[in-house]
């Protein structure tokens, strides 16, 4: 992770483009994510998500439902930096893999958390977010011609 925050975001892309297994990096920066307090390193790590999801969406997918979950937890973070943050990743995630992809993540990400009673802020927001994927989302059509 050290290694990773001190280069320059040039050398992290040319680095992870000779990367075969990205899903290693993401894992730990995702684990780092839900036990970090210190506000500088879940910045940067936030960061470095950000950017794989900007410029190399697809190696996110083999971890994609762990990190909306990581994201949907820094949502209720009291640092309003770090929740608005999360709630741009979340955006940029809808923008660049597309609602249809996300959606089954989000409704499996609910159907996971359902059970436990202390994630209320993270499953309202997975709600409020799941909301937003199913209008924008091309495959679940609003018109009831489409249907039988």
């Amino acid at each position: 992770m050290r290694y990773l925050i001190e280069m320059q975001p040039t050398e992290i892309m040319s680095e992870l483009k000779k990367e075969r297994d990205f899903s290693a990096i993401v894992d730990t920066v995702v684990d780092k994510l839900e036990t970090e307090t210190i506000i500088k390193i879940i910045e940067i790590s936030l960061d470095l998500i950000e950017l794989l999801l900007s410029s190399l969406p697809e190696s996110l997918i083999p971890n994609i439902q762990k990190i909306m979950t990581c994201f949907l937890n820094q949502l209720s973070s009291r640092r309003e930096m770090i929740a608005d943050k999360a709630n741009d990743l979340i955006n940029l995630a809808r923008e660049t893999l597309g609602a249809d992809f996300l959606l089954p993540h989000f409704v499996s990400i609910l159907n996971e958390m359902a059970p436990d009673a202390s994630l209320v802020k993270p499953k309202i927001s997975a709600l409020e977010v799941l909301n937003f994927l199913i209008k924008e989302s091309d495959s679940l059509d609003d018109n009831p011609e489409n249907y039988v």
